[in-house]
């Protein structure tokens, strides 16, 4: 009587093993390596192309938001403006993470395999470069009495190493890409001469987090005291500098300068300014029965150190405000107003203005001057996976130098008896960069009494 078998089960853990399988020869197919590669370029081509939030001019925003309907539509939907905090970005580094993880794996178990292997004399007879001759004897003694002599030797074999440590830079800094999208933020305020900058995260006037980031907030509020600009021959913006001031935890103030180039750690965040810069006017419109209307107008950049911006201060009544900074960075002295009635198309007022200057207008109205100072944009961020990157870029330049600076070289050295002479044989196996090694070859042969 035969007996049919049942259907075979399959433990959980054999199952395990054939999805992980899988799972890593998808990770390793040359499509989704060839795939990350060419996503990851369009990524930073994206993100140096166009403008993102927090780093560039509110205006260049503004307009890539209002650059077509396909366009804009496109920027919000794949998140154009703030790519590497995207979710898109995110799983792609994710994605190549796991890529790089298996190749990092597979290679350094490789590593351990051939760290230590021997010499083997019978694979060096097809090394590229290899010789063999005869020479008289060393030895006055019988052939049968001297036994074969066999020198092998391995260098530069740290060289193995270059190519796993290289990709295991890779990997950190893929790692470090993820951690940005998920726990950095980005935050800007434009902050004007004296103003204070309170220890709150409401206090900037944006952010721009992660998935999983908390809002930036500095430990102690800071001050801008000032701000100081130069510009090129040309009129183009040089440099913009301002100095900071906070209280420490020593309750000492503490100050320091902060430039484009050149930022700042202060508690709780690194900062850093923008290259918004311009002068301010500090205006109040005046109007019977009416609240008195107070703003701080922040003229922006028209070029060659002319700065211009309009407001609307009650109503139809609308100012126009332009100010001329020289090269050396010197607060306008004076203000040029335009005040325009919008809806009668009148100009009710037009003429320079200096700081303490009020004009009497009809009906009541009057507007005054009160300050011209500099304003400029401070931006805020706080980045923790920052030093994971440094790491990930210094392994990999680390590997680099290792795979093509140091090159894994085997030598091999046999010499027989054979009568009253030896018969030597002499091979040098390099790794990578033959061409390089002929020179050492032929002081091998000569070393042995070979002729080359």
């Amino acid at each position: 009587m035969r007996v049919l078998a049942g259907p075979r089960t399959v433990s959980p853990r054999a199952t395990f093993t054939l999805a992980l399988r899988a799972v890593k020869r998808f990770l390793l197919r040359p499509a989704v390596i060839t795939g990350e590669i060419v996503w990851l370029t369009l990524a930073g081509v994206l993100g140096a192309s166009i403008p993102q939030l927090g780093m560039a001019p509110t205006e260049d925003i503004i307009a890539l938001h209002e650059s077509g309907p396909v366009l804009s539509a496109l920027v919000e939907f794949f998140a154009l403006d703030h790519v590497f905090q995207s979710a898109w970005f995110l799983g792609l580094t994710l994605l190549t993470a796991a890529s790089l993880s298996v190749v990092v794996v597979n290679q350094f178990r490789r590593l351990g395999h051939t760290w230590s292997q021997p010499v083997a004399p019978e694979e060096m007879r097809r090394a590229p470069y290899q010789t063999e001759f005869e020479r008289p004897a060393a030895s006055a003694a019988p052939a049968t009495e001297r036994a074969p002599r066999i020198a092998t030797r391995t260098s530069g074999r740290l060289g193995l190493a270059g190519s796993a440590v290289f990709h295991a830079g890779l990997l950190v800094i893929m790692v470090a890409g993820a951690l940005r999208a998920l726990f950095a933020v980005d935050a800007m305020v434009d902050l004007l001469e004296g103003e204070t900058l309170p220890a709150t995260a409401a206090a900037w006037g944006a952010q721009w987090p992660g998935a999983l980031a908390a809002p930036l907030r500095l430990e102690a509020a800071l001050t801008l005291e000032s701000v100081t600009a130069t510009r090129y021959e040309t009129g183009a913006l040089r440099d913009v500098r301002g100095r900071l001031t906070w209280d420490s935890e020593a309750g000492e103030v503490r100050n320091a300068e902060i430039a484009i180039n050149n930022e700042v750690r202060a508690p709780g965040g690194r900062l850093f300014l923008g290259a918004d810069f311009g002068p301010a006017a500090l205006i109040e419109w005046m109007q019977d029965g009416a609240e008195p209307v107070r703003d701080a107008v922040l003229l922006r950049s028209l070029g060659n150190g002319t700065y211009q911006k309009a407001s609307y201060l009650h109503g139809f009544i609308k100012v126009f405000l332009r100010a001329e900074v020289d090269g050396a960075g010197q607060h306008p002295e004076t203000l040029d107003v335009r005040i325009v009635d919008n809806a009668s198309r009148a100009l009710l007022f037009g003429g320079r203005m200096r700081i303490g200057d009020e004009v009497a207008l009809q009906d009541g109205q009057s507007l005054t001057l009160h300050g011209l100072p500099f304003w400029t944009r401070l931006r805020g961020s706080r980045d923790p996976a920052l030093w994971v990157a440094y790491l990930g870029f210094a392994l990999a330049l680390v590997g680099a130098a290792m795979m093509y600076m140091v090159v894994k070289v085997d030598t091999c050295v046999v010499v027989t008896p054979e009568g009253d002479r030896e018969r030597v044989f002499v091979a040098l196996r390099a790794q990578r960069f033959a061409p390089l090694f002929q020179e050492r070859f032929e002081h091998m042969v000569r070393a042995q009494g070979g002729v080359t």
